[in-house]
């Protein structure tokens, strides 16, 4: 993280910018990583791609994720809760940038799994499924895939109607939820 910080310091790019948050979340220093966010804000001139929207959306969320888990550890829960909400939006927005990335969802997945083992919330691991679900169907339809003369099981194309509609799990907790 020193020789990126250098590189930073050197030649301050959003590109440059963003690693070195990314390496700050990783290394837990969450604050540090808030300043590089709004370092790399302020360095795009212009509008900023839609990559680099969601890049940014991504290390957002990655923050406010870490932070959501010290304001827990810390008995925090009210606090933690928010964090957690402007994880989740944030990576809602990254995933809405580039719908064709897996990254955004799969993170949400983790986040909801974490929330569930934490708050022993099993509505956090139903959505936690429901989310992999739909990831996995996306990835049986990827385009190369398609492209190649791949053809969808009978399998994979009841898994994509699945995750359409919502993973059975979650159905069955809402069903339990309405009756209870």
């Amino acid at each position: 993280m020193e020789i990126l910080s250098g590189v930073v310091a050197d030649l301050p790019t959003p590109a440059n910018l963003i690693r070195l948050g990314v390496l700050q979340v990783v290394a837990q220093q969450y604050e540090e990583a808030e300043r590089t966010l709004a370092r790399a804000k302020k360095a795009i001139t212009g509008t900023p791609s839609a990559d680099e929207q969601r890049q940014l959306e991504m290390l957002a969320g990655g923050i406010a994720a870490g932070q959501a888990e010290q304001l827990h550890a810390a008995g925090k829960e009210a606090e933690s809760k928010k964090k957690v909400d402007e994880a989740l939006a944030a990576l809602s927005r990254a995933e809405s940038l580039a719908p064709s990335d897996l990254y955004a969802p799969l993170r949400r997945v983790q986040l909801l799994r974490g929330i569930s083992m934490v708050q022993n919330d099993p509505a956090s691991l139903d959505a936690a499924v429901s989310v992999a679900d739909r990831a996995i169907a996306r990835n049986a339809m990827y385009w190369p895939g398609c492209q190649s003369g791949f053809r969808p099981s009978t399998r994979q194309r009841n898994r994509l109607t699945v995750a359409q509609r919502g993973s059975s799990r979650s159905r069955r907790a809402r069903k339990r939820a309405a009756a209870g």
